[in-house]
């Protein structure tokens, strides 16, 4: 945004009558564009595996000075399976079903921008195991001998 203020200037001498002149002199000020800022270089957080879908996960606002500034938000990297989603207010929520066993931690690089300004995040989400496999007999047939007298 560009704000214009005019001035109108007069110089006049000392003379009897005194004499002027007069200019308007235009300014224009221009917002010059800082660019928005995560509020951390890094951010951990610790998920169960079993987080349903669209659970939010973490919030990772960034700060600008325009308060009514629409910050866009977006993954530059790690975000295997697309197994997140982050919205317009940099909240990730989970996308898809987690599993440890396939994957234990994501380290998503995360991306605010305004313009051309943009600043950038790591967020690891580290899983935590769920007992989710049901127990299992390693053998079809057990086979065993009592005494009677027992």
């Amino acid at each position: 945004t560009v704000i214009d203020y005019q001035i109108t200037v007069r110089a006049t001498d000392k003379g009897s009558p005194p004499q002027y002149s007069e200019t308007t002199v235009i300014v224009k000020v221009l917002n010059i564009q800082t660019p928005p800022v995560f509020g951390q270089a890094k951010y951990t957080v610790d998920v169960q595996e079993n987080t349903k879908v669209g659970q939010q996960v973490i919030s990772v606002k960034a700060t600008y000075g325009d308060s009514n500034a629409l910050l866009q938000y977006s993954f530059v990297s790690g975000n295997l399976g697309d197994a997140f989603c982050i919205d317009s207010s940099g909240q990730i929520t989970v996308a898809q079903p987690l599993d440890r066993e396939v994957l234990p931690s994501y380290t998503l690089r995360v991306r605010v921008a305004l313009g051309n300004n943009e600043d950038f995040t790591e967020v690891v989400v580290s899983l935590t195991d769920i007992n989710d496999d049901s127990p299992t007999f390693t053998k079809s047939v057990y086979e065993f001998f009592a005494n009677e007298d027992i």
